[in-house]
């Protein structure tokens, strides 16, 4: 029981050190002096404003769907 409980406490110290402090390993290191390269961030482009019911046609045309509105609704709106 002695010798059981001396060799738990060795594996047990011996752990302990190795998890909190040892040297971190080869890979680590590798790992932490990779440079990354910087992320690209796509942005949309700018498009100049048009006119609702230009842009409601458009839709209407691609989807082969009908959408209903009236002129005095849309007109003057635009969207970019």
């Amino acid at each position: 029981m002695k010798k059981y409980l001396q060799n738990t406490s060795k594996i047990g110290l011996i752990l302990g050190v190795m998890l909190t402090g040892g040297q971190p390993s080869w890979s680590q290191n590798f790992a932490r002096a990779q440079n990354l390269p910087p992320k690209h961030i796509e942005v949309a482009p700018v498009t100049s404003p048009r006119l609702l019911k230009d842009v409601l046609n458009i839709l209407k045309d691609n989807y082969k769907i009908d959408i209903m509105f009236e002129r005095k609704v849309v007109e003057g709106l635009t969207v970019s």
